[in-house]
């Protein structure tokens, strides 16, 4: 047996490399940016939101809301106190028959959103709670 040469196995190995065919490894996908958890700020770095208190609006004289149990109502407040003691009835009457106090919130005293959740409330009770949510937004 003849013994290989050194020369002669780095011929070989180049024309081996040579003879195959060079495959273009596909583009290095970049792995995407691991989100981290944010932390939680503490109580002493967290200011708290203020709410900017506006002044209760009152109706004029010519545009005060005459209930059907003869209540006047001339702001969201007297409106609020008055279905504590309203009927069901009474409210119902006003709701069904043009949704009086909406059209009233929403023209006369300037409030839309108050006015679009009142149109959602079926009942006294509901509106009652609508009121009392909006209330907080005016200074008393």
């Amino acid at each position: 047996m003849k013994k290989k040469t050194e020369s002669t196995k780095k011929t070989k190995s180049i024309k081996k490399a040579s003879s195959q065919k060079t495959v273009k490894k596909a583009p290095r996908k970049t792995q995407p940016v691991k989100k981290t958890a944010k932390k939680k700020p503490t109580r002493a770095k967290v200011a708290k939101k203020r709410i900017v208190k506006v002044p209760l609006a009152y109706a004029a004289d010519w545009q005060v809301f005459y209930a059907v149990n003869g209540a006047v109502l001339r702001s969201l407040q007297d409106f609020f106190n008055e279905l504590e003691t309203m009927r069901e009835d009474e409210y119902l009457y006003h709701k069904n028959t043009g949704d009086h106090f909406v059209i009233w919130v929403r023209e006369v005293l300037g409030d839309d959103a108050c006015a679009h959740d009142l149109e959602k409330a079926t009942t006294g009770k509901k509106a009652r709670t609508v009121l009392k949510k909006h209330l907080v937004r005016y200074k008393l």
